[in-house]
């Protein structure tokens, strides 16, 4: 009988990440913050939701609820505390920002040509100066002859006589 030895897999930077974090002991203690979130659970939400995991599937695979995640992340931001906890977050969000970008471009370049909505807004955010919208608020713009259009009209509905003024240009 011989056995077969599985290649070890390499692990993703957002893995390791996540477990340089979770090695890490916070000067600033999760355990300040009243939940059950230690820091392999922020270790392993982090990792999920870096390798595109949603935050909810991340959160309810690791037994913690968003609503928990969230007042955690705003309980250290108000405080200043958790840097660490708040650098890691940060970094998960990014990379799966990156996995959102990458099925946005899939999706928009596989479209229906009638709706190409999605490739029309990934072009003007990549490209303002060639895709983007083109108005131009400067300038000067007189507004007498409508005002004075107006007030006349007014005038006639009214059964008064017209009275000169400006011309128009």
């Amino acid at each position: 009988m011989t056995a077969t030895i599985k290649p070890k897999r390499k692990k993703a930077p957002s893995q390791q990440a996540a477990e340089q974090f979770a090695s890490k002991k916070a000067a600033d203690d999760v355990s300040r913050v009243p939940s059950k979130i230690t820091h392999e659970l922020i270790a392993k939400v982090c990792a999920d939701h870096a390798l595109g995991k949603d935050l909810q599937r991340a959160c309810h695979e690791n037994g913690i609820s968003t609503i928990a995640w969230w007042k955690m992340l705003r309980t250290h931001r108000a405080n200043g505390t958790g840097k660490e906890v708040l650098e890691a977050w940060d970094e998960a969000r990014d990379h799966f920002t990156g996995a959102m970008e990458i099925l946005a471009e899939r999706l928009a370049l596989s479209c229906d040509i009638r709706s190409p909505t999605m490739l029309i807004f990934m072009l003007k955010a990549r490209k303002p100066e060639v895709y983007g919208e083109r108005l131009n608020h400067s300038g000067k713009v007189d507004l007498g002859f409508p005002a004075h259009y107006a007030s006349a009209m007014d005038r006639a509905m009214r059964g008064e006589q017209p009275s000169a003024g400006p011309a128009p240009h």
